[in-house]
């Protein structure tokens, strides 16, 4: 949480001190999950803590030469 009230309280000074990056979206736009709002461009991806899934993902994929499965 200390990451996320940073955030906030960057912004009350981002109008009297030079902040690189809008503390607005470094916070609201992880950059593991905004991606996905550019689904076309991507290779197949799942992001899940589930092992099934995992699992589950890896074997559906594991033959297709556009997902790298780490």
């Amino acid at each position: 949480m200390s990451y996320i009230t940073a955030t906030h309280l960057l912004e009350t000074i981002q109008d009297k001190t030079l902040i690189l990056n809008n503390p607005f979206y470094v916070r609201n736009c992880p950059e593991k999950i905004f991606v996905n709002k550019y689904m076309k461009f991507m290779p197949h991806t799942l992001i899940t803590r589930n092992i099934s899934e995992i699992i589950k993902f890896r074997d559906e994929y594991k033959n297709n030469n556009k997902t790298t499965i780490w």
